[in-house]
Parts: structure tokens; C-alpha cells; sequence
């Protein structure tokens, strides 16, 4: 009988510790449920014999509570637990990248994603499994700085309004009665406003409105360019959700003198999902924000809305997998300028909670998301990012392990204003293989406008941010070496290209280098067609000179005692063109710079000036009274045509000038003929005849003594007139037919180049 008893006492004491257990549980599934993870930890912990279940909530607890170390020691439970299952081996991943654990998250990733080979973020993961390299690696043109004003409690979410800054806060405040929320046991929620310093500090701390102050939390808020429209995040306490959960509403309010109207709910919320983080453009017409509908990707999204011309709102358009995962996307913010949309998630590749991320949106598409690396991500939660108008400087909000407390408010300033593009990398090598530290690597545009310079450091490695859809030059430069040039076309998907530079060293091999410049000065000419016909090969090198007017190669096929010769030809509009011989024994290794031995320099060809003072042309000369071209006259003509078929758009007027002698009617009528008869005798061996034309003047025009004629005639004096006054008054017959004669001349006048 005793043993009966004794056997009825344990079962009835085991089955008393069970249900003890159990409503333990239950109690503690109850606080789970409804957020109170603080509370929900307690109760778990209490749990003598601990399911895969208990293990699981108690570290999806510490992880909403920010105890990163616990959760990752409870996820490391339910891994290794018979009933595990593909979303515990993300969840424990996630845990060790906060906890910067990368190798071992990296393993847990790889085995999620060959259990659900679906979801985006495995996907993304397996594209690159060492991302989080290049992201750890500090961008040195940010600098940030935590906050004073932060306090041990949340500081978050700013926005810009006016010239103050609007945040979120649970900090304590006289003026509001201290109410708790479940999470983490802090204040509930209120708006502040602050003053800018000049250094990025907020001062002047205030509430921001009584109007928009709820009993719950009031979260981040967003407004308008002009300050008359604002939207933010508050609590639906007046409905709860049909499990009875507490969600989140977007509210607006307008501008109503120097208050606020009271707050409205947008019609597209809805009790049983949560809407919030509304991020407005600045003209109003476009709402950016976040739910958890049912109709998204999984976790938060992101969504936009119109607003149409009567006031209402368009239906939310969902930002699409670009920028929406399973995971959660928060806390957008579009930029003023319509093309940067900034914003925070956990499920695209990040160093480890919410990384922050930009979009570029243009024409309503997202075309490109770029993790903003280090030092503005960390492997804890960064969210809430503003960029101002000069797109220098703004603020953003982490919880990082530097920081005050749970949420804090950095400031953040860029050395060059934010540009959203590719990466586009490289190093510099000679011919060897051997880095080449100190090139001087130049980016350029399509237009030939410089873009972007750096001198490669001590690893040979230069970088450049580039645009989408662009054809780029890369011209890498160094003394003893070769120009290097590189076109690189950015038309593409991918957000790195890597392209090398080659630079051949010339101090090593026999080469020939040359320089063009313009006659009469050192200014390098760039763009210049130049043809070297090595007259010993036959061979052709064509080629252009670089953008500081050089050419070079190194020989092939050529030794020491060697004769080398270039038949050389220089075209480029604007200039005139000119063929020069080289020719030098090779007598030693290095560079042969024809330019030193070689007048190589091109003249440019003024507007307005006659072509006849850049080309040796002749008198051009009729016989007596008439206007056919003579045989010697054509050979002179000839000269021009060459010019003008060697500049394909030159526009000439050729004139033809008498002297004073004779009457002014049948100057004007012969000159006139000749012009045009020499015109179109021009105009027949040029390849559009429309490019010159003849005009007669007779003696209406008389010449004016430049320098030259100066020089060879020094009785007519520079900038003198020659006209009949002047002549008649010249000593001898010799000196007054020569005048006449300067008189007696056809112009070749460049009009368009």
C-alpha cells in the first residue's frame, strides 16, 4: 500500500511540475507574442526542459533585445537541433555577422541557400560569398562623428524641416508623463526638434508639436521642401488587429500658420499590417514608405505612392525585388533631387543587422543599390539616413557599440558631394608585370573632358566612381614610360569593373617618343592623325597623339647600328598639315624623341586671316584685260586646294584686288571674273565646291602694310594705308610701282574652320 502511495505522490508531484511547466510556457508564448520580449526571456529561462521551440523564441528574443552574444548562443541550439529547419540557419547566420563572425556566418549561408535555393537572399549571397571584404574596407571620404546630444535611452530617425532637424526620442522629458513600452522597458516614442551648428551638432532641444504628441510612440517623421505638409509613424491604438497585435499607421497633417492641423490616417492603412517610415519628396508628390502587407516579399518593404491632382493617393506600388528581400527593408528616404533613395535592410548582402543602402532611381525605376559600406555601416543596426542639398553631409542613426545608447544620432561629411555610380578599379604595370606606383592615371569623357585624375600609391591601385552607360578613356602616364590608354565602357549590370594599365618603360628598349606642339609656343597638341611609313618595313604606324600631344612605341625588329627613317604626316582640323622625314642611327638603348631633332609642331590655322601667308603661294597672274587661269597661275591655285581637301570643313572667300589705275567700274568688273573664275577653278578639285567662293573689289580695298612687307620694303611703313594719296606721294616711279603691285593681289580669306 505504501508503495502505492509513494508511486501516487511522484506521479501526481510529476504531473503538478509538468503543468507548472507548461503554464510557464504558455505564459511566456504569451509575452512573445505580444512583443514583451523582456518579460518573454524571463519566463523561458524559467523553463526547466527546453524545446527546439523555447530555444528558438528565447534567442529571436535576445535578438529583438540587442543581446547579440545570447542570441547567437541560442541559434546555435536550434541549429544543431534534430527539428531545425532552413530559416534557423539564416537566423544564426545573421546572428554571427552581428557579432562580426563572417567565416562561420559565411558556412550557415552557403547551407541555407542549398535548402531554399529560391529565397533572393541566398541568391545574392552566392554572387559573392566575400562581400563583406570590400565593405569592411573605410570609405576615407566620409567622416563621422557621434552625437552630443545623444542619451542612454533611442535617439533616431532625423529628417530636415526647415533649417532645423527633426528626430525621434524616448528620452525622458519634463513635459511628457514617462510611459513604457514592452520591448526594452524604455519611454514611448515622441518627436524633438533641434538646432544645426556649424559643425554637424544639434542643439536646442525641443518638443516638436503638442498637435501631433500621442499617449504611444510617435515615430519618424518626413516633410515637405517648404515645411506645409508633414506624414509620421504612430501606434493604431485604435485598432487592433484580429490576433490582437498593436501595428503601426502612417499619419499627415498640413501646415496651419505657425501649428499643425490635427493628424490624419492615410487610407491605406490598415489594421492588420503595419504602415510607417514615410519618407516625402520635396515637392510632396511622391510618398515613400513601409508595411508589411501581405502582397510584399516577405518581412517590411518599401513602397510608393501619387499623389493625384485632386488630393487623394494612388494605390502603393511596391519598390520591387532591387531593393525588397524576405528580409526587412526600412526607413526610406528620397533626396530632393528625386534620384537617391536611401534606406536600411537586413536582406541584402550587409556587415551584419540593417546596413544602409542607396537606390538610384530614374524614370520610376530602380537601375542600381549600393551598400554604403564602412565607416557609415557597422555589423550592428544602421537606419535613418539623411543627405542634404549640397549632397555633403547629413545624419544617420546606429546602435553600434561606441554609441550612448541604445540608438544613436552620427553626423556624417563627405570630402566630394555624393554620386551614385560604378566602381571603377585597377592597377598600373609596366610591361614586366611590375607595379608602377606613381602613375598618373586620368579619366576621361566621351566629350574629352577630364573627369576624374589620382596617382597610383605604392600597390600600382587607382579607383575612380563612374556613371552607367558611358564610354571612358583611362590615359596612365609616367615618366619613362609609354602612355597607356584604355577605353572602358560602363554599359553594364555590374557595380565593379576592374580594368589594368600597361605602361611599356621605354628606358629599357629602343623606342621613338614625339611630341606635337603648336609653332611658336610649347602648348601640346592633342588629337593629332599622325601616319609613320618606316621607308626600310614598308610598315604603317597610324595613330593619335594623347592628350599631352605625344606618340610613342617601342622598336620592333630594329638593333643597335641600325638605320631607322619615318616618312611622317600631321592632320588635325584647325591646323595646317605639314609632312616631315625622320631619320637617326640607333646607336643606343632608349628613347629617340623625334621632336628635339625635328620641327614636328603644327600651325594653327587662324579665322579671318588669308591662307596665302601660311602657304607659299605665288602671285597669282592674267594676262592683260582677261580672266582665264594660266598654266602658272593653276600651279599656285593648286597649293590652295591642297590646304582646303586637307581641312575638310575650311570655308574660304578668295578676293581679288586691282591697283588705283584705271576706272573703278571695269576694276570691279574685271576683278570680279578673275575671282570667280580662280574660285571655281578651286572649287572643281575640292570634294564640296560650296566651300569657296570669288568676290571682285576692284580698288575699294587697299592694302595695309603688315610686318613682312615692312621687312622687305622698308619705305612703307607698318600699319600705313596704301592708298592713292600715300602712293602718289612716294619719291620715285620704282618705289609708286611697287605699291601698286602690293595692291594688285588675290586674297585667300578663312572664314569657318
Amino acid at each position: 500500500m505504501k508503495i502505492k502511495l509513494t508511486i501516487f505522490l511522484s506521479i501526481l508531484l510529476i504531473a503538478q511540475a509538468t503543468y507548472s511547466q507548461s503554464k510557464i510556457q504558455l505564459k511566456a508564448d504569451e509575452y512573445f507574442n505580444m512583443y514583451d520580449y523582456s518579460n518573454a526571456i524571463l519566463k523561458y529561462q524559467k523553463v526547466k526542459e527546453k524545446s527546439t521551440d523555447v530555444y528558438r523564441h528565447l534567442a529571436e528574443s535576445y535578438l529583438a533585445t540587442r543581446q547579440y552574444d545570447k542570441a547567437e548562443k541560442y541559434f546555435k541550439k536550434v541549429v544543431n537541433a534534430e527539428d531545425s529547419n532552413f530559416k534557423d540557419y539564416y537566423q544564426y547566420a545573421y546572428s554571427l555577422r552581428l557579432n562580426e563572425k563572417y567565416e562561420e556566418a559565411t558556412k550557415w549561408m552557403i547551407k541555407f541557400h542549398n535548402e531554399d535555393t529560391e529565397d533572393s537572399r541566398g541568391k545574392l549571397f552566392m554572387e559573392d560569398t566575400l562581400y563583406y571584404v570590400e565593405l569592411q574596407k573605410p570609405n576615407t571620404n566620409v567622416f563621422i562623428a557621434n552625437l552630443k546630444m545623444n542619451t542612454s535611452n533611442s535617439d533616431f530617425g532625423t529628417a530636415f524641416f526647415e533649417d532645423k532637424i527633426i528626430f525621434a526620442s524616448d528620452r525622458d522629458n519634463s513635459f511628457v508623463v514617462s510611459r513604457q513600452w514592452n520591448w526594452d522597458s524604455k519611454p514611448f516614442l515622441q518627436l524633438y526638434k533641434a538646432e544645426m551648428t556649424d559643425n554637424g551638432q544639434l542643439d536646442s532641444i525641443k518638443e516638436f508639436s503638442n498637435k501631433t504628441e500621442s499617449k504611444y510612440h510617435d515615430g519618424p517623421a518626413s516633410f515637405t521642401k517648404d515645411g506645409s505638409f508633414m506624414v509620421f509613424t504612430r501606434n493604431n491604438l485604435d485598432e487592433n488587429s484580429s490576433s490582437g497585435a498593436i501595428n503601426l499607421v502612417l499619419m499627415y497633417a498640413e501646415r496651419r500658420g505657425k501649428g499643425w492641423s490635427s493628424p490624419v490616417v492615410f487610407p491605406f492603412n490598415d489594421k492588420e499590417y503595419s504602415t510607417g517610415h514615410g519618407s516625402l519628396s520635396a515637392d510632396g508628390k511622391v510618398l515613400y514608405f513601409v508595411s508589411d502587407r501581405p502582397d510584399g516579399y516577405g518581412g517590411t518593404d518599401i513602397y510608393k505612392t501619387y499623389r493625384l491632382s485632386d488630393g487623394s493617393w494612388s494605390k502603393p506600388i511596391n519598390m520591387g525585388s532591387k531593393v525588397n528581400t524576405e528580409g526587412n527593408e526600412m526607413f526610406p528616404f528620397i533626396h530632393e533631387n528625386n534620384e537617391f533613395l536611401f534606406f536600411s535592410s537586413n536582406g541584402l548582402m550587409g556587415l551584419g543587422g540593417q546596413d544602409l543602402f542607396v537606390a538610384n532611381v530614374k524614370k520610376r525605376r530602380v537601375t542600381d543599390v549600393v551598400n554604403l559600406g564602412v565607416p557609415v555601416n557597422s555589423s550592428r543596426d544602421d537606419f535613418a539616413i539623411i543627405l542634404d542639398d549640397t549632397q555633403k553631409k547629413g545624419y544617420f542613426t546606429s546602435d553600434r557599440q561606441d554609441g550612448e545608447g541604445n540608438d544613436d544620432i552620427y553626423s556624417y561629411k563627405l570630402s566630394k558631394p555624393f554620386k551614385f555610380g560604378i566602381k571603377l578599379k585597377g592597377k598600373s604595370y609596366d610591361q614586366f608585370g611590375e607595379i608602377l606606383a606613381e602613375t598618373n592615371v586620368e579619366l576621361y569623357s566621351e566629350d574629352g573632358a577630364k573627369v576624374g585624375g589620382v596617382i597610383t600609391d605604392t600597390s600600382g591601385k587607382y579607383e575612380f566612381v563612374v556613371d552607367r552607360g558611358v564610354v571612358y578613356t583611362l590615359i596612365g602616364t609616367k615618366e619613362k614610360c609609354f602612355d597607356g590608354v584604355k577605353d572602358v565602357n560602363t554599359d553594364t549590370t555590374a557595380k565593379l569593373i576592374e580594368v589594368d594599365m600597361v605602361l611599356v618603360r621605354s628606358d629599357v628598349v629602343m623606342s621613338v617618343n614625339c611630341l606635337v606642339t603648336e609653332t611658336g609656343s610649347d602648348k601640346e597638341v592633342p588629337g593629332v592623325h599622325m601616319v609613320f611609313k618606316d621607308i626600310k618595313t614598308g610598315q604603317i604606324i597610324d595613330t593619335v597623339t594623347s592628350r599631352n600631344g605625344t606618340v610613342g612605341w617601342p622598336l620592333e625588329g630594329y638593333y643597335l647600328n641600325d638605320k631607322l627613317t619615318y616618312e611622317i604626316t600631321l592632320d588635325r582640323k584647325g591646323y595646317f598639315a605639314k609632312t616631315v622625314v625622320f631619320s637617326t642611327r640607333l646607336e643606343k638603348v632608349g628613347v629617340y624623341n623625334i621632336h628635339e631633332v625635328l620641327d614636328i609642331s603644327m600651325t594653327k590655322i587662324p579665322v579671318g586671316a588669308d591662307l596665302s601667308n601660311f602657304v607659299d603661294v605665288k602671285p597669282i597672274y592674267f594676262d592683260l584685260g582677261k580672266a582665264v587661269i594660266r598654266a602658272d597661275a593653276a600651279r599656285e591655285l593648286d597649293k590652295i586646294a591642297k590646304v582646303m581637301n586637307d581641312n575638310s570643313t575650311m570655308v574660304i572667300e578668295l578676293g581679288a584686288h586691282t591697283d588705283s589705275r584705271g576706272s573703278d567700274a571695269s576694276n570691279l568688273k574685271l576683278s570680279d571674273k578673275r575671282a570667280k573664275a580662280s574660285a571655281e577653278y578651286i572649287g572643281e578639285s575640292i570634294s564640296n565646291p560650296n566651300r569657296i567662293y570669288g568676290r571682285g573689289y576692284g580698288e575699294t580695298k587697299f592694302k595695309v602694310v603688315d610686318a613682312e612687307i615692312h621687312k622687305q620694303y622698308d619705305y612703307l611703313p607698318e600699319g600705313q594705308v596704301l592708298d592713292v594719296a600715300f602712293i602718289s606721294s612716294l619719291p620715285t616711279k620704282k618705289m609708286r610701282e611697287t605699291a601698286h603691285q602690293i595692291n594688285r593681289r588675290t586674297e585667300f580669306i578663312i572664314l569657318r574652320m
